[in-house]
Parts: C-alpha cells; sequence; structure tokens
C-alpha cells in the first residue's frame, strides 16, 4: 500500500515536470511581432535552363515584418553568377549532339510573400512562400543542333518561391543559420523550369 501511495504521489510530479517541459520547449524564444529583421546570405546557385545544369554563387538578402510573433511578411533578392560548361549528350540519329559550348549566366531575382516561424528555444525553424520574378541574362550558348550557335536570349519568369530555414539565436537582436529555396519558374518551364539555391545566413532583427 505504502508503495502504491508512493507511486501515485511520483505521477503528478512526472506530469508536472512533462508538462512544464513542453511549455519550455513550445514557448517563443524570439517573438517577432513589430519587429524588422534583415538577413544576409552567400549562396550556392543551381539553373536547369535547356537541359543544362551550371552552377554559381551569389549573395541572397531578406527582409522580413513581423505581423505576429510566428508571422512575417517579407521580400527578398538575389544575384548569382554561373559558369555553363559545354555539354554534349546523344543525339535523336544516336551520335553526339552539342548543347551549347562554354559560357556565363547571371541570374536575378525578387520575391514577396510570407514566413513562418516555429520557435523551439533557441532553434528557430521557418518556412517561406513567395511569389515573384526570376531574370536570366549571359553570354553562354543554348539550344541543340544549329540554335547552339544563338546567345541565351533574355528569359524573365513569373516564379513561385518555397524555401525553408533553419537560425540559432545568438541574442534577441543576432542569429545565424542556413536557408535554401526552391523556384519554378511558372512562365517558362520548358526552357528553365527550376531554380534552387542553398546557403548559410546571418540575420539582425530590430524593434519597428
Amino acid at each position: 500500500m505504502a508503495s502504491t501511495a508512493r507511486a501515485h504521489g511520483r505521477l503528478p510530479r512526472a506530469a508536472a515536470a512533462v508538462l512544464a517541459a513542453t511549455v519550455a520547449l513550445g514557448a517563443p524564444a524570439r517573438g517577432e511581432r513589430r519587429r524588422v529583421r534583415l538577413g544576409i546570405a552567400p549562396i550556392y546557385a543551381l539553373a536547369v535552363v535547356d537541359r543544362r545544369d551550371p552552377s554559381g554563387g551569389g549573395v541572397d538578402l531578406d527582409l522580413a515584418f513581423g505581423v505576429t510573433d510566428a508571422l512575417s511578411v517579407r521580400a527578398s533578392g538575389f544575384v548569382t553568377f554561373h559558369a555553363a560548361d559545354g555539354r554534349a549528350v546523344p543525339g535523336t540519329a544516336g551520335g553526339p549532339e552539342m548543347i551549347g559550348p562554354p559560357g556565363t549566366i547571371g541570374a536575378f531575382g525578387a520575391f514577396a510573400g510570407l514566413s513562418y516561424e516555429l520557435n523551439v528555444l533557441r532553434l528557430v525553424p521557418s518556412f517561406d512562400l513567395g511569389l515573384g520574378v526570376i531574370g536570366l541574362r549571359g553570354d553562354a550558348r543554348f539550344g541543340t543542333g544549329a540554335g547552339a550557335a544563338a546567345l541565351l536570349p533574355a528569359l524573365d519568369a513569373v516564379a513561385i518561391e518555397l524555401g525553408f530555414g533553419c537560425d540559432w539565436l545568438i541574442s534577441r537582436r543576432w542569429s545565424v543559420g542556413w536557408v535554401i529555396r526552391y523556384h519554378a519558374l511558372l512562365t517558362e518551364l520548358e526552357r528553365a523550369p527550376s531554380f534552387l539555391y542553398v546557403g548559410p545566413r546571418a540575420s539582425v532583427s530590430l524593434p519597428f
């Protein structure tokens, strides 16, 4: 009986401990309501254009304003530069087919959307959704066969952006982490269906 009573006495304490831990883990580590956050990220980027996937590097800038502690409206922009190598693939007649000689591509994008954060102690995962435009410029030659002698025409496309990031709070003001974003070029799905970048990020959050 005594052991049963002690066991019953431990149950409420264990339940209280579990509840306290749950509340602590779920408590907001950084309330973003009415705060402005600026982030910068050096990025590695991959573009898919005319059956080629030139990679390169650049920079991404983010600006967000907290509507609530978890939800922010955001704007972002990036610029990247890519080296497009020449590539031969099997042609329709069985022989090699050249998909453009080497060249360079510059890419830029501007997006607006929403960001949702899940605050778990000092670790802050975030999910991004945006709509904007992506442009490609450069002297890389694209196409197949005779078309491979043509420069890549200026390409501008409406795109949707899906992103995920995770930041570590150094303080209420400063944080570091990483971000990955995928873009589907809705109006150029045949020629340039997707654009992806990833990189480390540093951010500062200030009251508004």
